[in-house]
């Protein structure tokens, strides 16, 4: 498997793409925003003990802002430490040479993020807890040295299943249900899903994803290595 799919599945990680990495010794987190009772700070806290955390400011996470197409394509593009450039762009709404083009098309040519619609790529669009969840699973998709092993049954038991886009169901399936990676020489283990519902039971596929939950979805990918720490 490529290096930079291998990141993409452990360290694709945080969540301003235009912002300052605030690094520290201590284990106290210097965001205000990010309150000890919230149900993302351990989620926040574990990342950034693991020094992969960005912040808005050197004081501001805000967990509650929503992620846009183009800031997503940037946090796997600089995570995965890729370094390509391209003169142009494949989509008509990213121009070339804008902070963002580098990763709209190495996500692209990747086959990690698509377009939205008539050449388009959506910049400035939300990215849905679907979308987030589709580009995860087209990164499992190419580990071709491991195969794995889910539940599809658990995606039926949220209550707005039938809300997921078609494209997005297989992904979501496995996002909820993944239990086993067995690796070809047989040697592999337990998985488990790192995607769940909120508190009524519901996926919510098309709300926007906000920061802390992209945070969260993502270290339920169970990276052991990342978050040994």
């Amino acid at each position: 498997m490529k290096k930079s799919i291998t990141l993409i599945l452990t360290v694709a990680m945080l969540f301003s793409a235009f912002a300052f990495d605030i690094f520290a010794d201590t284990g106290h987190l210097p965001f205000t925003d990010v309150k000890e009772n919230a149900w993302y700070y351990d989620s926040i806290s574990r990342v950034y003990k693991n020094n992969l955390v960005f912040g808005t400011s050197e004081t501001q996470f805000r967990p509650n802002d929503h992620l846009t197409r183009e800031q997503a394509a940037m946090i796997f593009y600089n995570w995965s430490s890729a370094e390509k450039k391209y003169d142009s762009c494949s989509f008509t709404d990213v121009k070339a040479g804008s902070r963002y083009c580098n990763a709209v098309e190495w996500a692209y040519r990747n086959g990690i993020m698509f377009g939205v619609a008539m050449g388009r790529f959506g910049v400035g669009e939300y990215i849905t807890r679907q979308d987030l969840v589709t580009v995860i699973y087209r990164a499992y998709q190419k580990d071709t040295d491991r195969e794995y092993g889910y539940l599809a049954a658990n995606f039926y038991r949220f209550t707005d299943h039938s809300s997921t886009s078609e494209y997005a169901v297989e992904a979501m399936k496995f996002a909820t249900g993944l239990v086993q990676c067995i690796l070809f020489d047989g040697t592999g283990g337990p998985e488990q899903p790192f995607l769940f519902g909120d508190n009524n039971n519901m996926l919510r596929p098309k709300a926007p994803c906000t920061r802390a939950e992209a945070v969260a979805i993502i270290i339920g990918t169970n990276r052991q290595l990342l978050l040994a720490k």
